[in-house]
């Protein structure tokens, strides 16, 4: 036998992946609130929103940052969740605080200002603590920050549907913005079962049992479907109308001269030096659903600029998240999958229809950016 069962490589981890149960997920609900003892974080993250005509409705943010956030030192903190909440909402406030100037000095034609590129250390200094905790970059992204960390499920609710989630933080606002982020989560509330179904698949390959094999990936195919069928209701949970009153809040400093010229960051630090930093914006690009599946089916794509891109996400991922999408690609090869499925005319077609699904996935996420 050559199967070998996944086993978490980060079991302590907020985004521990585990097959059957949270999948790509937290491993428990979010935090909606921080404890009292950071009421100012809650405070400035309730307060700060535009549609509520808060602190970056009239760019106040960043002098309200500079003058009463202190620099709360989180060495002996060393709750997961709290961490993990702290990781998105020092992040939400580090975007809004650097980018608020990009987006209130947007010119009628649609060109951003230039973006606050430096940091203070009542931002600086917990982000680069929280990075080294949590083990991911100390920047606005996907998983902690603000997609998957950012939905709370609310009791008795379908977790497939958009509107079954609370969204916690937001930089806009509006119905538009929650369900942007709602939608996402939705899908991913799904990568327990699928995941679960790919550990089958390769069960079932190993023992050479092309019925279990070809049942396995068709119940494989139907929740990827179901995804897809997730991320259709996109346009209806978030008008495309509204997307640039929050896009700004979630991009980056790589390959963004417009709003940050020399695309870097500088963290200043208590001790009066200086830190650069760089990263991509946030993206829903940063998931791992369709990587986990490109590597189980061992699915490759030619070399260019957005191939390079979306491999360079990868590392923005929870460590979690990449061990597994390596496990897939190693496993696969190993239990000779794609060998095995070609045995059963059964199993090829079941193999077509998944991979029928990742071009659908592919080609409605590019019609929806």
């Amino acid at each position: 036998m050559s199967f070998v069962e996944w086993r978490s490589t980060c079991p302590n981890s907020w985004f521990s992946c585990n097959p059957g149960e949270n999948g790509f997920l937290p491993i428990n609900k979010p935090l909606t609130k921080l404890p009292e003892k950071y009421q100012i974080i809650n405070d400035i993250l309730d307060n700060m929103m535009i549609s509520k005509k808060g602190y970056l409705f009239d760019g106040k943010l960043g002098n309200y940052i500079n003058n009463y956030l202190p620099t709360i030192d989180l060495t002996d903190e060393n709750d997961v969740a709290i961490l993990a909440t702290l990781q998105r909402d020092y992040t939400f406030i580090a975007s809004a605080y650097s980018l608020e100037t990009s987006h209130n000095d947007m010119t009628d034609d649609g060109k951003y200002g230039v973006a606050r590129t430096r940091l203070p250390p009542q931002l600086s200094e917990p982000l680069l603590q929280l990075s080294k905790k949590n083990d991911v970059f100390p920047w606005l992204d996907y998983a902690y920050g603000y997609g998957l960390n950012n939905g709370f499920l609310k009791d008795g609710c379908d977790p497939t549907k958009h509107e079954s989630y609370e969204t916690i933080r937001m930089f806009n606002g509006c119905q538009s913005e929650s369900g942007f982020i709602n939608v996402h989560v939705a899908m991913d509330a799904q990568s327990g079962l699928l995941l679960k179904h790919q550990q089958n698949i390769l069960k079932y390959a190993d023992q050479n049992d092309t019925d279990l094999l070809s049942k396995s990936l068709s119940e494989h195919h139907k929740t990827l479907q179901s995804i897809i069928n997730t991320l259709q209701t996109m346009w209806k949970a978030s008008s495309y109308k509204d997307y640039l009153s929050f896009r700004t809040f979630i991009m980056g400093q790589i390959g963004n001269d417009k709003c940050y010229p020399e695309e870097k960051i500088y963290f200043d630090k208590l001790d009066g030096s200086v830190e650069e930093h760089m990263y991509r914006g946030e993206t829903g690009a940063q998931d791992s659903i369709i990587p986990s599946i490109d590597n189980l089916f061992e699915i490759e794509y030619p070399v260019n600029k957005l191939t390079e891109y979306l491999y360079d996400l990868r590392q923005y991922r929870p460590k979690d998240h990449q061990a597994y999408i390596e496990y897939n690609k190693l496993m696969a090869k190993q239990v000779k999958l794609k060998e095995t499925i070609f045995k059963s005319t059964k199993a090829s077609l079941e193999l077509l229809k998944n991979l029928n699904c990742i071009r659908i996935f592919r080609g409605k996420h590019w019609n929806l950016t």
